[in-house]
């Protein structure tokens, strides 16, 4: 049995639950009491959306003002996919719980993930009542207060004041008494401007995702043929007796495909293989340690064209070497074969060689052909469609390295090719880089906290960059790894500062120039 004596000072009348007494919530407090910190309740107005009972599902719309639910709120970002809408008379009568730009969204229940900012492009949003949402009145900046909240103190903070047994639920005043350092205004906005520098390379990230669907629009059709039966020509029966390859829908996405050259993926690849069995790459080999030095690719890190990285887990070279068959090195184009199928990414040159697990395919594209159009057009309607027309299993579709071998791929003019592939090269770029830069907001925060850096050197990096010079931030940036500021054996955090730079410089360009 588990016991620990609380000091007097620590007991809360209203709160006799045993987890909130835990040492490690203990240890936090006295940490943030000794750092000197304020409660969040000073940041300004805290409120929550109406009882379900005042808004039903069946107000939901497909456009109108959005409502941000639970699964709107991403880690540090906003999640537009299956956004509802209400309409403007609806939203009116709830006008109590409108969010707006710049206001700071915490999911209540299963807390500590969910954390994100209303962005300036939504003028006016609602919320559910599974969201509490601040409005600033200037005591915190904002976004450091998101970067707090994201990081470990803020968010074992945000468990320790949820209640439940099977599901956390934070409640408002709860979320009013977490503690927050109290830092130098400069220095929050050193923070702070690293996560509003990561909302600006999302935004830029949003701008590619619109300028290759419009480059790839023969491929995104409005519609594809509906219905689950037809009448097939001669010319088109195969040699498959799967239902799928006689889809309307996907019959009519081979003919668009017929349209343009095209191939196979066999045909523009090196060579194609895909992952282990199961049996040879178990849960238990993946590793966190210094010696995990391979990352493992999973359906989850091939995302809208995008190769994620914030979710990678890691193997050591002894066990890379036994998978030599599914070895993907920068520049393999992936494709998921079960869970997400059909969608795709490009493995990156920010990492080192990796693994795929048995759930994806890795080709390796000849040097004639621009890898990240492949992946943009297989995240195409149509390139979705030709994935699931090779695919068997009506419940849960799946591909096997024979059948993705022989989805077809359009190729449009030289021109647009190589601007779907710049478009795609720096969408991906970017989004690596913003995820970064909440990284390290975080860890600035951390460190703090923890002794490891000083309040001024932040103070006197932001006031160099407000003349200019970025030295100062540049040798702080250096000091970040993937486990914190100063890890030691760790590789750097940002593997190429000039890159990010570079990156950021673009943002203050046209769109046009850059």
């Amino acid at each position: 049995m588990h016991t620990v004596r609380t000091e007097l000072r620590h007991l809360e009348t209203l709160r006799i639950d045993p987890a909130y007494y835990h040492p490690m919530h203990l240890q936090d407090a006295v940490t943030l009491e000794s750092f000197g910190s304020d409660p969040m309740g000073l940041a300004g107005k805290f409120f929550t959306g109406p009882f379900g009972s005042k808004l039903p599902s069946h107000l939901y719309l497909d456009a109108g003002v959005p409502l941000f639910r639970v699964g709107n709120v991403g880690s540090m970002e906003v999640n537009m996919h299956d956004m509802a809408y209400l309409h403007p008379a609806i939203h009116e009568e709830l006008k109590s719980s409108e969010v707006g730009p710049g206001d700071l969204l915490i999911v209540k229940a299963s807390v500590g993930e969910k954390i994100c900012k209303v962005p300036d492009w939504i003028d006016r949003a609602n919320i559910t009542q599974h969201i509490i949402a601040v409005r600033s009145n200037g005591y915190f900046d904002t976004d450091y207060l998101s970067a707090f909240l994201f990081g470990q103190y803020g968010r074992r903070q945000l468990i320790r004041r949820s209640l439940g047994s099977i599901i956390q639920y934070l409640g408002v005043n709860d979320a009013r008494t977490i503690l927050v350092p109290s830092l130098d205004s400069c220095t929050q906005t050193y923070i702070g401007n690293k996560v509003r520098q990561a909302e600006q390379l999302r935004a830029r990230v949003s701008a590619d995702q619109i300028a290759i669907e419009i480059l790839l629009a023969d491929f995104n059709p409005q519609v594809l043929a509906g219905g689950r039966t037809s009448r097939i020509a001669n010319s088109l029966i195969e040699d498959s007796l799967n239902p799928n390859a006689y889809m309307p829908a996907f019959i009519e996405a081979e003919k668009i495909v017929q349209n343009f050259d095209h191939a196979t993926l066999k045909e523009v690849s090196i060579s194609v293989s895909d992952g282990p069995f199961g049996s040879n790459l178990k849960v238990e080999d993946y590793r966190t340690d210094k010696n995990a030095e391979h990352p493992v690719v999973r359906v989850l890190n091939c995302v809208n064209g995008i190769f994620k990285q914030e979710d990678l887990v890691w193997i050591d070279s002894k066990k890379q070497a036994e998978l030599n068959r599914s070895v993907v090195v920068p520049g393999d184009l992936l494709v998921t074969k079960a869970g997400r199928i059909g969608s795709a990414a490009v493995y990156p040159d920010s990492l080192p060689n990796g693994n795929i697990t048995s759930h994806l395919i890795r080709a390796r594209l000849r040097n004639e052909y621009d890898v990240n159009y492949v992946a943009e057009y297989f995240e195409t309607k149509v390139g979705k469609a030709i994935t699931l027309r090779h695919s068997f299993k009506s419940t849960r579709p799946e591909l096997t390295k024979t059948e993705i071998e022989n989805c077809s791929i359009p190729f449009l003019e030289e021109p647009i090719v190589n601007k779907v592939g710049f478009f795609s090269r720096r969408k991906s770029l970017n989004t690596r880089l913003s995820i970064l830069l909440i990284s390290a907001a975080k860890f600035f925060v951390e460190a703090l906290i923890d002794g490891q850096l000083f309040e001024s050197d932040l103070i006197a990096a932001q006031k160099a960059l407000e003349v200019g010079d970025h030295t100062p931030d540049r040798e702080i940036l250096s000091r970040l790894t993937r486990k914190g500021i100063d890890a030691a054996a760790e590789p750097p955090l940002f593997s190429d500062l000039d890159e990010l730079h570079r990156a950021l410089d673009v943002l203050n360009m046209p769109e046009e120039a850059s």
